[in-house]
């Protein structure tokens, strides 16, 4: 209506600014997941792989945290339960 829309594209202004305004918080997000599970944030390019390598970044997330503390600093979990109990 306001000639913001592309046909070309599927996108609008408002859909444009909002995949750049998620962007960043999901991909530190992501890099954070990875380093609770013990591996480096360099294992989101991955994602770039076709098909496999958003399936492997899938699996990296659902894996539990490695237990104690690692190279990227301590569990969250074991926080988590230190402050509750």
């Amino acid at each position: 209506m306001l000639g913001l829309y592309s046909d070309e594209t599927g996108l609008g202004l408002l859909s444009g600014l909002y995949a750049l305004i998620i962007i960043i918080p999901s991909t530190v997000l992501s890099i954070h997941r990875l380093h609770d599970t013990g591996r480096s944030g360099w294992w989101i390019l991955i994602s770039f792989v076709p098909i496999a390598g958003p399936i492997v970044l899938i699996v990296f997330y659902v894996m539990d945290s490695k237990p104690g503390d690692n190279e990227y600093g301590p569990n969250p979990k074991e926080q988590l339960h230190n402050t509750v109990s």
